[in-house]
């Protein structure tokens, strides 16, 4: 999963993370998918210019992390895997597992 990440981080936003912390696992089904889920914090970034596929429009935005999770406890963001990985690097940061680079 971590090289998957690396390559999709690089091809649709155009960064390179030099320090990757896994936070959470997530079966995305619990029914008729065995679909899984591994999120990363990725830090020590450098940034290229991106390159999706030719049918992908994406949109990049840089935010604080305080700011997301206020988007996410305000119920601005609302898809389960963004929520649960959200909540988990809050969690984390409070526990003092994960500290993130200003």
């Amino acid at each position: 999963p971590l090289d998957s990440a690396k390559r999709e981080l690089r091809e649709e936003a155009g960064i390179e993370a030099a320090t990757w912390t896994e936070v959470l696992r997530m079966d995305l089904s619990n029914s008729a998918s065995d679909e899984h889920a591994v999120i990363y914090v990725a830090q020590d970034l450098t940034f290229f210019e991106p390159e999706p596929d030719h049918d992908e429009e994406l949109e990049l935005r840089k935010l604080p992390f305080s700011e997301l999770f206020g988007l996410v406890m305000r119920g601005e963001l609302q898809d389960s895997l963004t929520v649960a990985a959200v909540l988990k690097v809050e969690l984390m940061l409070r526990e003092g597992t994960l500290r993130l680079q200003k």
